[in-house]
């Protein structure tokens, strides 16, 4: 039992052991047969190679956990440079909407201002016709007053 015992654990993990721990192992032991020794060391040997097995695949997890984290940083990183790069086209969109949003209400100021004379222009407009009548009298009336002369001129 002892020997068993000396095989697979050091003296410090053999006070950690449980009873049951122990018993078990006592069990397993007795299930072995007459020859507990060299089945002890047969299944050492089989232990320790699984144990390497498991210490590979665990190497292999390990890294491929590396590869992933690795992989998660570079697309962090790239992350926040799309961000950066998202915030600096906001802070430009805002300036340029800031400035948009001032030539609104320059052109806002402008209308309101022009808007008496726009209502000048809207009504002259509306008068037009009365307008070209009211310039065409005086050279109607200098024609009228030429031809009048010129038909005394004639009869005369």
């Amino acid at each position: 039992e002892k020997k068993v015992l000396d095989l697979f654990f050091s003296e410090e993990e053999k006070k950690s052991l449980q009873r049951e721990d122990v018993a078990l192992m006592e069990q397993y032991v007795e299930e072995l047969g007459g020859k507990p020794y060299e089945n002890v060391q047969k299944q050492q040997v089989l232990l320790t190679k699984r144990l390497e097995e498991i210490a590979g695949a665990t190497a292999s997890l390990a890294m491929s956990h590396y590869k992933e984290i690795v992989t998660a940083g570079e697309s962090e990183r790239e992350l926040a440079s799309v961000m950066l790069d998202l915030q600096e086209a906001g802070d430009e969109l805002a300036t340029t909407l800031a400035d948009v949003a001032k030539q609104c209400e320059a052109l806002d100021a402008f209308v309101v201002k022009n808007s008496d004379e726009r209502s000048t222009l809207f009504q002259a407009l509306d008068k037009h016709n009365q307008i070209v009548d009211l310039v065409e009298i005086p050279s109607l009336l200098q024609s009228f007053i030429l031809s009048a002369e010129q038909n005394v001129k004639f009869y005369t």
